[in-house]
């Protein structure tokens, strides 16, 4: 006997949560723009916030050009005895290496003149003429800037401005990110100023299959999220796992079969797709 599927409804399969983790949502302002974080975690959403306040403090307290007390923006003003801190140094490394990958193209020094066309943090009143222009791009060059072994930080002329605004922001995204994973936060979204990063899975969209399912392994198909396939099952033990399925929560998996293995044992991968039953006819034929 044959039994025909008309449709599966498909979802991700890998589960992992902590019981206790409940979603959280929290927003707030961050490197001149609005940061939304929605995480399953432990943390309430008091406490979260607070971590992420802290950290965006502290991230804006190095490179910030906005804030005029922070270590980038004393750099720029000219003071001498200042020591890097880490993000001013991973950030000012992330930089050099886009630097090189760009064939200088990215360059943060470029400060100077955008100020100049007024698009720093100071305004101004009257755009300057080519001529101004070309003088200040004796001062543009990641090469003029240098940090030493115990951290000090120098500059060749003190006209060299450093601006990490076209990288900050995602550096920013990817240091929160890091301390959500090491909070133990596994599955999180967190969004600054249209720039995303995501880790793990939205846990409630899951949170009601069961922990054990049966698996049926499902060659040459491609398989998305809330689509309906069909499948023919014509094999008596796939029968029997169909059968079962339909007596309980309808509920299968489907996982491709890697190559090696054999037809009574097939070796699967790891990760596949849960579906549920909506429907099935027995063919005729069967």
């Amino acid at each position: 006997m044959k039994t025909y599927f008309k449709g599966l409804l498909i979802v991700l399969l890998i589960l992992g949560c902590s019981p206790k983790s409940e979603f959280r949502e929290i927003y707030g302002n961050a490197f001149g723009t609005t940061y939304s974080i929605k995480a399953f975690t432990e943390l309430t959403d008091e406490s979260l916030q607070k971590q992420v306040d802290e950290l965006v403090q502290n991230v804006n307290a190095s490179i910030s050009t906005y804030d005029p007390t922070s270590l980038i923006s004393r750099v720029n003003r000219g003071d001498t005895a200042l020591i890097a801190d880490a993000y001013f140094t991973q950030v000012l490394d992330l930089s050099r290496q886009v630097n090189a990958q760009t064939d200088g193209f990215f360059d943060p020094t470029v400060g100077i003149l955008v100020n100049a066309l007024g698009f720093g943090p100071i305004k101004i009143n009257d755009l300057p003429n080519n001529q101004a222009l070309d003088s200040l791009c004796q001062f543009v060059g990641l090469q003029q800037v240098k940090i030493a072994p115990d951290g000090a930080i120098s500059k060749n002329h003190p006209s060299v401005y450093l601006d990490f605004n076209a990288i900050g922001k995602g550096y920013g995204i990817d240091v929160i990110g890091i301390a959500l994973e090491e909070l133990g936060i596994a599955n999180y979204l967190i969004e600054i100023g249209g720039e995303i990063i995501a880790s793990g899975l939205n846990m409630n969209k899951n949170k009601d299959l069961p922990k054990i399912i049966p698996i049926f392994p499902l060659s040459n198909f491609i398989i998305f999220p809330e689509t309906t396939v069909p499948l023919n099952i014509f094999e008596p033990r796939y029968i029997q796992m169909i059968d079962d399925a339909m007596k309980s929560d309808r509920i299968i998996g489907m996982i491709q079969p890697r190559k090696t293995g054999n037809k009574d044992k097939p070796d699967l991968y790891k990760t596949g797709c849960a579906g549920k039953i909506t429907s099935f006819n027995e063919t005729e034929d069967g």
